[in-house]
């Protein structure tokens, strides 16, 4: 007969966490936010958008970049592709009924009509996506440009990165690389100044002299 007490003689073991499961049942894997975005990050190393001498190259390959990340991240990618190298919001082509349909013809049609819809809904949804890419992509310069204009406040409502990317590349034209350049020194001039006119303040206080006078 098994000894009633010989259970407690034995070492009792830890019991696991109760593993948690998502909605449809199974493992819930950790959060991977961090790694997402840091690999995101990589993707654009030495990319972006910012004015100076480099500018419109950079912004070249960083369109390029852009097509290459929306093509794999983003469901229907070729579609905003096609958008970027345009620079501009494409519609898909949209189904065409013949003038005397069968009704076969009909069904065709109503069936390549719902996923033209379909196309078109995801196609908007994923360039508002790429507007917060597009932006996160400016330096701090480039930023307060576009933040500046008059109809800022009308696309970034509507996040439209089409017309976000075309006031980017405006930047790079001569006339604005020109006035970008010349703030450049006109700023460099105005801290050498002033470095300057502490300096005499400084000897002027040292020596007793009033260099007002």
């Amino acid at each position: 007969m098994k000894d009633q007490n010989s259970d407690k003689n034995v070492k009792s073991r830890p019991v696991p966490e109760a593993v948690r499961s998502s909605k449809y049942g199974g493992h819930k894997k950790k959060s991977t936010n961090n790694n997402s975005l840091n690999s995101e990050a990589a993707n654009f190393k030495g990319l972006g958008f910012r004015i100076g001498r480099d500018g419109a190259k950079i912004y070249e390959k960083t369109i390029d970049k852009l097509a290459l990340y929306t093509s794999t991240q983003f469901k229907n990618g070729s579609d905003v592709v096609v958008c970027l190298r345009k620079e501009e919001y494409v519609k898909t082509e949209v189904p065409v009924l013949s003038d005397d349909p069968t009704e076969n013809d009909k069904y065709v049609w109503q069936y390549e009509m719902n996923d033209y819809l379909k196309t078109e809904k995801t196609l908007k949804g994923n360039l508002k996506n790429l507007y917060t890419v597009i932006i996160s992509l400016c330096n701090e310069e480039v930023k307060s440009q576009v933040k500046a204009l008059e109809n800022f406040r009308d696309f970034d409502t509507k996040l439209d990165s089409m017309t976000l990317l075309k006031e980017i590349k405006k930047s790079y034209t001569p006339e604005a690389v020109t006035i970008y350049t010349s703030n450049i020194i006109r700023q460099w001039l105005t801290s050498i100044l002033w470095t300057c006119d502490k300096k005499d303040i400084r000897t002027s206080k040292t020596s007793g002299t009033n260099i007002y006078q």
